[in-house]
């Protein structure tokens, strides 16, 4: 078989062999080219996703850190309320006093839940398992 296209190649006019080198030397180009611009595009496509990755890292870092910041100054706020450390601390003495607190940390924490939208979900959860405790 190699023998017949050395053959066909030699006994071909001078117009068919430079038709068929130029046929050649273009097809080379374009393959070189098509494999050089391949591998350039491949590694930017790879810098890219790595720097957006990178980034998403630190935007969902940032947004976590955001986050227990914000809840620890919530749990803070909270813990620091006169009326609740009151009535932890059962530091009333009739209860008409522990109604009264039971009252303003109730009105504490609905403010709370019309804002946050963690601690609403909390205190559903804790309204919940009191009526289950009433119900039992």
């Amino acid at each position: 078989m190699k023998i017949k296209l050395v053959n066909l190649y030699r006994n071909s006019s001078i117009l068919y062999k430079i038709m068929f080198n130029y046929i050649i030397i273009i097809l080379l180009t374009v393959i070189t080219l098509s494999w050089l611009n391949f591998n350039r595009v491949s590694k930017s496509l790879e810098e890219v996703t790595n720097d957006h990755t990178l980034q998403m890292v630190k935007q969902v870092q940032n947004s976590i850190e955001f986050y227990i910041s914000n809840m620890e100054k919530t749990i803070n706020y909270i813990s620091n309320d006169k009326s609740l450390l009151q009535y932890v601390n059962q530091s009333y003495t009739t209860d008409g006093e522990k109604k009264i607190l039971e009252d303003d940390i109730l009105y504490l924490f609905k403010n709370y839940s019309k804002t946050e939208l963690d601690i609403s979900g909390i205190l559903f959860t804790e309204i919940l398992m009191a009526i289950i405790s009433v119900i039992i």
